[in-house]
């Protein structure tokens, strides 16, 4: 499952989950370089332990769960090693059998599901990469984006504060200025920075109404409120260019 941060992989996997009503569980991989992580420290060995597979079904309770592999492009300098345990996970000659080092035991995967997400294919080995079924996420339109920001971030984000969720008289964001905030974002094909930026206008928004000072929030002193004024200015020096 390839596509740029902050579109949305890891809830798309667990949603999948849901659906399907089976137990999710996710490692992380970013920066993994020692197989021995995964597949478990010999008993023999100081500071013995199970890998993180063995910990995921552990902490699922189940023995069907859908793992997501997260951010499988990112493994360490090592990752060819790294990346072997999953293609012997994967081999259709091993049925799924899988030894975790400190248990010494065979455990059968074969009703595991396996997700994998990366930014890009480029970091996967090939043997690997042709035992995966490669989906594609793309990033949002300025449309979806500016529906999500309005009737999903925004009301998640006032409830953190307490306010429910819905807009109510304790923060006024016009649609304007979530139009503006959803351009400059467009050139991220995710909702991370957009979800921040949202976040630090909220705060602005409701601490200016605690002080009795009107903020006087505007599409055009949006850039300035949120420190992206240098941003605004590569927008004039060129154009379609925000990040």
């Amino acid at each position: 499952m390839p596509t740029a941060p902050g579109t949305g992989k890891t809830k798309f996997v667990k949603d999948y989950a849901r659906t399907l009503g089976r137990e999710f569980s996710k490692i992380d991989l970013g920066g993994l370089n020692d197989p021995h992580e995964l597949r478990g420290f010999h008993a023999t060995y100081l500071n013995s332990r199970p890998g993180h597979i063995i910990n995921a079904l552990v902490g699922c309770e189940t023995t069907n769960p859908i793992i997501l592999l997260d951010e499988i492009d990112k493994t360490g300098t090592h990752r060819g090693q790294v990346q072997d345990v999953f293609l012997a996970l994967l081999d259709p000659d091993n049925h799924g059998v899988f030894i975790d080092g400190y248990l010494d035991i065979p455990y059968d995967m074969s009703t595991v599901t396996w997700v994998a997400s990366a930014n890009s294919l480029e970091g996967i080995r090939m043997p690997l990469l042709d035992r995966l079924y490669v989906i594609e996420l793309p990033g949002y339109s300025a449309e979806q984006k500016l529906a999500i920001a309005r009737d999903a971030l925004l009301p998640e984000i006032l409830g953190t504060y307490g306010f429910g969720f819905g807009f109510g008289d304790s923060v006024d964001i016009p649609e304007a200025v979530l139009e503006r905030l959803v351009e400059l974002n467009q050139g991220d094909p995710g909702l991370r920075t957009l979800r921040k930026w949202l976040q630090s206008l909220v705060t602005k928004s409701l601490v200016a109404n605690l002080e009795g000072i009107e903020l006087g929030l505007t599409p055009n002193n949006l850039a300035s409120l949120l420190g992206l004024d240098d941003l605004v200015e590569r927008e004039r020096q060129v154009p379609g260019s925000y990040l």
